[in-house]
């Protein structure tokens, strides 16, 4: 059996882990961050978050803990592809190297096969980045 982590809140944002980098919004989301801030601000806010949330030194712990697994969420705009949105494919190489280094192994999750960071996104029981447009419906929790 392998043992493994979910490296959240580093790609795909979540509030509840972070609620300081929502500080000075209404913000539930990344998309809605988005909106609220200058883009100027929003790719700042978003660099210094990325470059610091996890590092190789987090590998390097988790290794000598025996984790072999690390999943990682990527968001859906993760190659920069969708504006205004900032690419972030290069922190997952980055993982990548830094697991390859330590001996682990990624699932790095794409948004079609995850529920999080999709752009067309039910409601689940905490609210993740996700924007729905039509033919997309949200569904209220049960």
């Amino acid at each position: 059996m392998m043992k493994g982590v979910d490296l959240g809140n580093w790609l795909v944002l979540e509030k509840w882990m972070s609620p300081e980098l929502f500080d000075g919004t209404s913000a539930e989301d990344e998309v809605h961050l988005w909106r609220e801030l200058s883009e100027t601000a929003a790719r700042e806010r978003f660099k210094v978050h990325r470059d610091s949330w996890v590092r190789e030194r987090d590998f390097v712990y988790l290794a000598a803990n025996g984790i072999e697994l690390i999943r990682i969420p990527v968001p859906f705009f993760i190659f920069g592809d969708v504006a205004p949105y900032v690419g972030c494919i290069e922190y997952l190489d980055e993982a990548f190297e830094w697991a390859q280094r330590h001996g682990q192994k990624i699932r790095a999750r794409h948004p079609a096969l995850d529920i999080i960071a999709t752009r067309c996104l039910p409601l689940v029981v905490f609210r993740y980045e996700g924007e729905c447009e039509p033919p997309c419906r949200r569904r209220p929790v049960p």
